[in-house]
């Protein structure tokens, strides 16, 4: 991801992208991604000034616009060598005047690399999304040993924000992510179907780090290690309260995280509390018992037939009150 600032009437700085001869000949899609003060005057292009005979940079999918008014095109670079090079790309904006947007180019390959990257602005979809939780991953452990009694050291700082975790906030200025969750080294049940190489692999009780096994379980990292933590630390919410919504869920998680008295666009509102956050939940016995004394509060004399409302949350209470009692009996 690279972003500039382009007034309009003007021209952006050069923009340098380096394709090794390893990235292949495959083409490289580059979305360019920019929101300001007219969503439709597709005033953003982009040109490469150093093409060789056979090569082109050419728009792939033309200019569109979202719902929340971010423009957005697709350019396509092509070559026919695989070569090591450096493209010299240049963005233009054709307004003749309004704002000055941050313009964003996103990379769709991992063959070539800017090079001055921005870390800021890539989150994508769907963390993007509003009511989304989205999550970071901090590095909560540094080391692995592995079935066959090998350490190994990972190159993530411990107790930071990971190096491969994206960055906010979102374009149109919303912060992103939501909070943090451990991501880095994470240790979980391997799948027989899966491959995985001898390096990643644990032994199942840590007893025999010889090779001999049985060693049913690997080390992993990403957000997408850190994203299963917050999952389940909603589903120890809702097991508390299930009348909880997701924006209550929301923002209990985010109430109670580390950094929420002061939220920033890398790690959101911090590491998760869960602890802290299952105190601050009212149980869903309390919730019925405070739904029911609302209601009847409201109105002490309800019209004829009003109570058929109540109908579905008594049942549940019942079932909660049975299940109750059930359990107290067998417990005696």
């Amino acid at each position: 991801h690279f972003s500039e600032d382009v007034p309009p009437g003007s021209t952006s700085s050069t923009i340098q992208l380096n394709w090794p001869a390893l990235g292949g000949i495959d083409d490289i899609t580059i979305n360019i991604v920019w929101r300001d003060d007219d969503p439709d005057d597709s005033n953003i292009t982009a040109a490469c000034s150093n093409l060789d005979a056979g090569e082109g940079f050419a728009v792939q999918f033309a200019t569109s616009k979202s719902t929340r008014g971010t423009q957005s095109v697709f350019y396509a670079l092509s070559r026919t060598a695989a070569v090591d090079k450096t493209y010299d790309i240049t963005v233009s904006n054709t307004a003749s005047g309004g704002d000055t947007p941050k313009v964003h180019l996103y990379l769709w390959s991992s063959a070539a690399i800017f090079s001055s990257p921005d870390q800021n602005y890539t989150i994508g979809t769907p963390g993007i999304a509003d009511s989304a939780i989205t999550v970071g991953a901090i590095a909560h452990r540094d080391n692995w040993t592995n079935y066959q009694g090998t350490t190994y050291l990972s190159t993530e700082t411990l107790n930071n924000l990971t190096s491969f975790s994206s960055r906010g906030p979102r374009i149109d200025g919303v912060q992103k992510p939501d909070v943090v969750a451990p991501g880095s080294m994470t240790v979980s049940t391997h799948s027989g179907e899966a491959l995985a190489s001898n390096t990643y692999r644990i032994d199942d009780d840590g007893q025999n780090l010889d090779g001999s096994g049985p060693a049913q379980y690997r080390v992993m990292q990403g957000t997408s290690m850190a994203s299963p933590c917050v999952a389940g630390a909603v589903a120890c919410l809702l097991e508390k309260n299930p009348f909880l919504t997701p924006a209550e869920v929301k923002s209990t998680l985010t109430s109670t995280a580390a950094n929420s008295a002061s939220p920033d666009t890398s790690q959101g509102y911090g590491l998760i509390d869960i602890y802290a956050a299952l105190q601050g939940v009212v149980d869903s016995e309390s919730q019925m018992y405070k739904k029911l004394s609302s209601g009847c509060a409201f109105n002490p004399t309800p019209p004829k037939g009003a109570w058929i409302g109540f109908l579905p949350l008594l049942l549940v209470f019942s079932l909660a009150l049975y299940k109750k009692m059930k359990f107290g009996q067998e417990r005696n």
